[in-house]
């Protein structure tokens, strides 16, 4: 392994890596580094420091935890001007063979974000693949996965690119406890770009995937004039979908909420492919409800688990084609009990003589507005949340109650005299990194308000 590399230039090849292999690499002379103390090595910036860098760096990816970005960004900041990078991964740690292939062509393709070029130097039979790189350029912009340290350079970039503040309560929110993933791009030691997802987990086709929602994608606007492929939203999306639907495997497909002008860059960079589009319901107030039937407001705290698994329960077997959030306890809490900004209700109906709940829709009412956030029940029960919240609005005095529906779906919300318009708002899908995707989720995504981070 080590042989070809250290017999001209022994001195200037690093190895880094788990113990196990540390005598192998120091009767090859070759200098070993674990990953921590790999990372401890500081860059340097004049040449003649750079003499005791390597010219080689081989690095064994087994057993790391630390983001490829990382890892790639660290390896160009030590290596010498065009130094080499090997990058392995071998099969018994990392997947199958065919798996390890996958990985390196990925690690290829974040490595050019880097300031490398190279290629994949596939193993015979079983044995690990290389991505083989060599150091060119520095990259114009420095490309990381976003950490907790960087929030104040995170909210500094949102109020300058949106001209609106976001409370680090909120951020934490959308990113904490493990939700968050994001690439973000430096320049000159400042965050100019940021390209976010939260969790989510959504059923699909009888399983329950692990899903990202897109969010808080964001460039200052100083770099905001090269739309193109040399441009940094491209770069942090890219490589973002590089590192989170290619190099990592764990979470299936994404999903947002952008604009039709923010869908049509996307898709012209081939990042993005259409699925869906949102519409907008509108209804007036009606003061009266149905007799048999009782509504009842409360605080979302008060709901009872037992009744929300329920009624999700018979929802989602009401939708066995639909893609949709997974609509279980714990997010209804996350998602509408413990938010930081907004104040949620819930609405309870049940028939009269039973008491049986018939679905509970959560309302968001403000600014002379009801906002039907979000339901669970049968689709059978839809009719009666939407003139529940009707009568509470009216109620109220307010003048309007709206929706939002993926529009495949708005047949299910037009009742009592809504009105159905299309918004601005795109149903996007990764198609950087999976072709295949429109095809398969053309039109099956159920989205609502409720399912934005922003609403």
């Amino acid at each position: 392994m080590f042989r070809e590399e250290s017999s001209s230039q022994a001195g200037s090849v690093w190895w880094v890596g788990q113990a196990p292999r540390r005598q192998r690499a120091r009767r090859a002379g070759v200098r070993h580094f674990s990953p921590a103390e790999f990372f401890e090595c500081a860059p340097t910036s004049s040449e003649s420091e750079r003499e005791d860098r390597p010219s080689c760096l081989w690095i064994d990816l087994q057993g790391w935890s630390a983001p490829p970005l990382k890892i790639l960004s660290h390896a160009h900041s030590l290596l010498r001007k065009g130094g080499s990078l090997i990058l392995e991964l071998g099969a018994e740690k990392d997947g199958s063979p065919a798996r390890c292939r996958e990985k390196a062509r990925y690690l290829q393709a974040l490595a050019a974000h880097s300031g490398f070029s190279g290629h994949v130097a596939l193993p015979r039979g079983d044995g690990p693949a290389q991505t083989v790189l060599a150091k060119t350029t520095a990259a114009r912009w420095r490309l990381s996965e976003s950490t907790p340290e960087d929030l104040p350079g995170c909210l500094s970039l949102f109020k300058e690119a949106f001209a609106a503040e976001m409370s680090p309560e909120l951020w934490q929110w959308k990113y904490g406890e493990g939700r968050g993933r994001a690439v973000i791009a430096r320049r000159n030691g400042r965050i100019v770009a940021h390209y976010g997802a939260t969790s989510r987990r959504i059923a699909i086709n009888g399983r329950i995937v692990e899903g990202l929602q897109v969010c808080d994608v964001m460039v200052v606007p100083g770099e905001r004039g090269l739309m193109t492929k040399k441009g940094v939203f491209f770069e942090v999306a890219s490589a973002f979908l590089e590192t989170h639907f290619g190099y990592y495997d764990e979470h299936e497909l994404a999903f947002g909420f952008p604009n039709h002008r923010a869908m049509r860059v996307a898709e012209r960079l081939g990042l993005y492919g259409e699925v869906g589009r949102i519409s907008e319901v509108r209804w007036t107030p009606y003061p009266s409800f149905r007799v048999r039937y009782a509504a009842t407001l409360s605080d979302v705290a008060e709901l009872d688990d037992g009744l929300l698994a329920r009624l999700w329960g018979q929802m989602a077997a009401d939708l066995p084609d639909a893609v949709l959030v997974l609509r279980d306890p714990a997010y209804v809490r996350y998602r509408y009990q413990h938010h930081p900004v907004h104040r949620y209700e819930a609405l309870v109906v049940r028939d009269r003589l039973t008491g049986r709940p018939q679905g509970v829709a959560i309302l968001r009412c403000d600014n002379n507005e009801c906002k039907l956030m979000d339901m669970l029940a049968p689709l059978n029960s839809i009719p009666l949340l939407v003139d529940a919240a009707r009568t509470a609005a009216a109620r109220r005095s307010l003048s309007v109650v709206t929706a939002w529906i993926s529009s495949s779906y708005v047949r299910c919300l037009v009742h009592g005299g809504g009105v159905a318009t299309d918004t601005d708002i795109r149903i996007p899908t990764n198609v950087w990194t999976d072709g295949r995707s429109v095809e398969r989720l053309q039109d099956r995504w159920w989205l609502m308000m409720g399912d934005t981070d922003f609403l």
